[in-house]
């Protein structure tokens, strides 16, 4: 319900709550407000009473909501029921199943939502007066029944005696009335809505119904879908509260019965149909050819489903013009709710649309043979008693006989042309002038039963309130049933039960609804020998119910059902899922433009097929059937069964690659440029420079490089148990290499650095063997944590499946960030290098490989760092190994540069500066540094002496002016002191200890002090 029907809901309580204390008496006033006229005088339906029964039908089918006048009677949803309810109250009252007569009054809603409301508001009223009374009707309303017959045009109704409602209206003006009567708490009981809202006891406590929810109609077509195997289906529902909630409720199912939507089609909902173009029935019909479904469920009011078969009809005449060879169009299986059952219209579009309701099949509300009634109505004439409390009856049956009278040919339902006839002269006004049967047979498919439900529920409440508070022998009313409360009355509705007269008991099911209890019909086609004509016909073929437990029980008769005339047996439905090869790798898949239908779709080549489903065969296989085509293994490895999968070769990172050639050629020519650098330092081990190096730190450093470019070629061979153990030992290459330039460089910084009062103190572990010794430990170090590591992890070779084509095979230690492990000792081993480098930057020149091997640790530092990143953040393999590949070559590359390189350039192309005087001579003051472990240093001394007492003699006259000092120059060439005479007195040493001029002077200054 929306919020302009909830507050016209309210608005209209408050104006019942204000009418009701301004008026104090127990009679309505002008009863009708004025819309359903019969000459000036309002028609309302009076059956008097001792208790009454409030009744709101659509009696007329058409509302103008601007003039405010009724027009158009229907008998099916109308008169029928209410001239229904007029002969159970006599059958009721003549049996005596009361101790007193219950009475029935009436109002017409004109098939309106507003003014059914309005209507709405004398019965709330009335039942407001009546409470307020405490049943003691007054004076004047004694008065006046007493004058009354029992007719119905008059202004003056004793309607206070109303204890509860029956309706017959649609579900969205239902749910309206039941907010509306649940204020005055107000029992209603509808035979006719359905929807599913309604079931909700805390909102609708007053509500009651004999008919189920929607909810169990949509199980019973699901149970006629799963008789007959039907699957594939498409729905075509209206656009409102009871088609969304059937599909809704369809949707729900459609799991557990494995059905499949082929199209969901929405038909607008208008007031006029013919609003809504009809190309977009065209459209719909277009959607249903095109999804290929045979199956159609329909869940719409009939007047809307009368334009859709128009469309259907268009369809088929186009198609028979263009491709008379194709299937018809009308050879859709129509499955219809019951919305085609008893309502005005349906009947009119059947005979209009013979061929296409032909099959049809529906799932009504339960109907029983009522033949008593069926043949009272059809006997029923006009007479006083019958004007006098049915007026609409009366008021039909003179608007037919005056529309008899310009009917120029009698009533015709042989021919389709004769449909269209009918249809525009209104066709037979009354059922009583149909075909001899007919009219009984559709009397009897009404939903009368569950009208006479809903009477006999008021009637044995009622009797079993009675014998409640006056007792089982009290006649007539007690002063405690004068006025019923409707909060009383509903807790026996509840528990209300009684035979009905087929033997079944009927009770509200879950206390509000009725019991699920279905009709299947179906629509035969009965021809005409003669002219070959014929009309359409429902036959029931079958009942659907449901117990407490929601177990369903369908219970169809095949042999009765029929497709066509002329085809009586249901086609199979097409299968819409192929069957599929499995030899071909194939399984089924849905369409992309269909929800439903299915295709062959062919497996990837690591999967196989299993059931509706591709399944992949295990990391590193394929399926054998496609591996014969995109992989070279031999055939014998296949198995015959198609569905096996086998392995193909894994692949790894070796001297072929792409990749791993450069990597190689680079490793190649370092291990050839380190040889060529070791046979040069062979040739001239002897000489000062590589004297000065020291020739075991310069032989481990090239073990060291050498190793480390030997590494990569163990690193992309093929991955096998003695590999990987090789592989985990690249931390003892970085161990060596760094060890041995540690050791070195550390050396350097002791012998230069040396405090003034340990100068003349021997520095301990400087000989060779002591380095070697201490190498040898730092290295030692780095095996010691391999070995553990062995012992807890073994290496092995893994096997990786980047994707499903593919399987590489690499070493464990490579996979992950294990090999980090093995690196943190000897790469820790940088900070404390890249110390000593720092401190030893301002080194004589001799020692001027401090200075490069400071830049390439460095330059290592750099390295390390950028490749370790490189390196955690990649989990690619081939890029890990690479990274490890070409971190080894350029660690091994800087130390090569570095140390031997700069070397062998002097060596080679400089041979006058490697001599001993140029490497221990040109260099800044050795006082400091001079040891007694090292004669060249001793030497250094011994020269220093000498020039002291010259230097600081110039320096003191130079302080006093004598003499004038040039500029020092930032980095003078220094040349052996004892060549005193080919100084010519121009350089100055500066940032010294001691100032050497080329005049022979020389003074022994601060290292931080400037000569200027």
């Amino acid at each position: 319900m929306d919020h302009v029907g909830v507050v016209r809901v309210f608005s209209a309580a408050a104006f019942v709550w204000i009418v009701a204390a301004a008026i104090g008496g127990t009679t309505l006033e002008s009863v009708n407000a004025g819309t359903t006229e019969d000459g000036g005088n309002k028609l309302v339906v009076y059956y008097p009473g001792d208790l009454l029964l409030g009744g709101l039908l659509p009696i007329h089918t058409e509302y103008n909501e601007t003039t405010g006048v009724c027009t158009k009677i229907g008998e099916l949803d109308g008169i029928i029921p209410t001239e229904a309810v007029l002969y159970l109250l006599d059958e009721i009252n003549r049996a005596g199943i009361l101790s007193f007569k219950l009475g029935f009054i009436a109002f017409d809603t004109c098939d309106s939502h507003s003014f059914t409301l309005e209507q709405a508001l004398h019965f709330i009223h009335s039942h407001v007066q009546g409470e307020a009374n405490s049943g003691k009707p007054s004076k004047d309303c004694k008065a006046k029944q007493g004058a009354l017959s029992a007719g119905s045009t008059t202004d003056v109704f004793d309607v206070h005696k109303v204890v509860g409602l029956v309706t017959g209206l649609s579900s969205s003006v239902t749910i309206s009335l039941a907010q509306l009567t649940r204020l005055f708490q107000l029992p209603q009981i509808s035979f006719l809505s359905t929807s599913p809202l309604l079931s909700d006891k805390r909102r609708y406590d007053y509500f009651f119904r004999t008919v189920p929810s929607d909810v169990n109609q949509v199980r019973a077509i699901v149970e006629i879908l799963k008789f007959y195997e039907w699957n594939h289906i498409s729905i075509v529902y209206a656009d409102d509260e009871y088609g969304n909630r059937a599909l809704h409720e369809l949707e729900q199912l459609s799991g557990t019965a494995n059905l499949c939507f082929a199209a969901k089609l929405k038909i607008p909902v208008d007031t006029n149909p013919q609003n809504t173009f009809s190309k977009t029935y065209d459209q719909m019909v277009e959607k249903l050819v095109q999804a290929k479904t045979e199956v159609v469920i329909l869940f719409s009011d009939v007047k809307f489903l009368g334009w859709f078969f128009n469309a259907i009809q268009r369809h088929r005449t186009r198609q028979a013009t263009i491709e008379p060879s194709k299937r018809e169009t009308n050879d859709f299986i129509l499955i219809g709710s019951d919305a085609w059952g008893g309502r005005e219209g349906a009947e009119e579009t059947i005979s209009e649309y013979p061929e296409i309701t032909e099959g049809l099949i529906t799932v009504q509300l339960n109907t029983r043979e009522l033949g008593q009634f069926a043949e009272h109505y059809i006997n029923l004439v006009p007479s006083e008693a019958v004007c006098g409390r049915n007026p609409f009856y009366c008021k039909m049956w003179r608007e037919c006989r005056e529309k008899e009278e310009r009917m120029k040919e009698p009533f015709r339902r042989r021919s389709s042309r004769g449909h269209r006839e009918r249809r525009s002269l209104g066709g037979p006004c009354m059922l009583k002038d149909s075909f001899a049967g007919f009219a009984a047979e559709t009397v009897s498919f009404l939903n009368i039963d569950n009208l006479r439900d809903a009477i006999y529920a008021y009637v044995y409440a009622l009797k079993n309130m009675h014998v409640a508070k006056c007792g089982a022998t009290h006649a007539g009313l007690c002063d405690a049933m004068r006025t019923v409360k409707g909060s009383e009355l509903k807790l026996f509705l509840s528990n209300v039960s009684f035979e009905e007269p087929d033997g079944s008991i009927f009770r509200f099911h879950d206390g509000t609804d009725g019991q699920p209890r279905y009709t299947i019909m179906n629509m035969h086609r009965h021809s005409n020998q003669t002219d070959g004509s014929g009309q359409n016909r429902w036959v029931e073929v079958g009942k659907y119910t449901q117990d407490a437990d929601l177990k369903s029980t369908l219970v169809l008769n095949k042999t009765a059902t029929r497709y066509r005339e002329d085809h009586p047996a249901y086609p199979v439905q097409t299968p819409c899922k192929p069957k599929c090869n499995p030899a071909a790798n194939q399984v089924q898949s849905l369409r992309a433009e269909t929800s439903c239908c299915w295709k062959c779709v062919k497996c990837e080549a690591w999967q196989y097929p299993n059931d509706q489903k591709c399944l992949d065969c295990p990391p590193g296989s394929v399926a054998n059937f496609s591996a014969f085509l995109k992989y070279p293994i031999p055939p014998s490895s296949f198995s015959i069964s198609v569905n096996i999968c086998v392995p193909f070769q894994a692949t790894f990172l070796d001297y072929t690659s792409l990749y791993a050639i450069p990597v190689l050629a680079f490793s190649a020519a370092g291990i050839l440029a380190s040889l060529l650098s070791a046979w040069v330092m062979l040739l001239h081990r002897d000489t000062p420079i590589v004297k000065a190096a020291g020739r075991e730190h310069l032989s481990l450093l090239l073990l060291g490089v050498i190793s480390s470019y030997a590494m990569n070629f163990v690193i992309l061979w093929q991955p096998s148990s003695w590999s990987c153990i090789v592989v985990r030992l690249i931390g003892v290459c970085y161990a060596v290499c760094n060890s041995t330039v540690l050791i070195k460089i550390a050396r350097i910084y002791r012998i230069f650095n040396t405090k003034e009062s340990r100068k003349t103190q021997k520095l301990k572990y400087i000989s060779p063997t002591s380095q070697i010794a201490l190498t040898g430990g730092f290295v030692f170090v780095e095996f010691v944590i391999v070995a553990v590591w062995m012992a807890f992890d073994w290496p092995g070779v893994l096997q990786l499946h980047p994707n499903h084509l593919e399987t590489e095979l690499v070493c464990s230690d490579l996979h992950n960030l294990k090999l980090l492990s093995g690196l943190c000792y000897p790469l820790m081993l940088l900070f404390p290098m890249a110390y000593f480098a720092f401190r030893t930057r301002t080194c004589p020149a001799a020692f001027a490989e401090a200075r490069h091997t400071g830049y390439g640790i460095y330059l290592t530092f750099i390295n390390v760092l950028t490749f370790v990143l490189i390196f955690i953040g990649n989990n690619s393999v081939r890029i890990r190994v690479l990274t490890v590949c070409i971190g080894l070559c350029l660690n091994a590359s800087v130390i090569l540069v570095s140390t031997f390189f700069t070397k062998a350039y002097i060596i080679l192309f400089r041979p006058h500066k490697n001599s001993k005087d140029c490497i221990m001579n040109s260099s800044r003051s050795l006082g400091k540094y001079a040891n007694g472990g090292s004669a060249t240093a001793a030497d250094a001394g011994a020269t220093q002496a000498v020039h002291c007492a010259a230097c600081k003699a110039l320096l003191s006259d130079a302080l006093n002016g004598a003499v004038s000092l040039p500029r020092p120059r930032s980095n003078p060439d220094l040349t052996p002191q004892k060549d005193q005479k080919k100084f010519e007195g121009e350089k100055l040493l500066t940032r010294s200890r001691t100032c050497i001029y080329r005049n022979g002077h020389s003074i022994a200054l601060s290292p931080t002090r400037h000569i200027l």
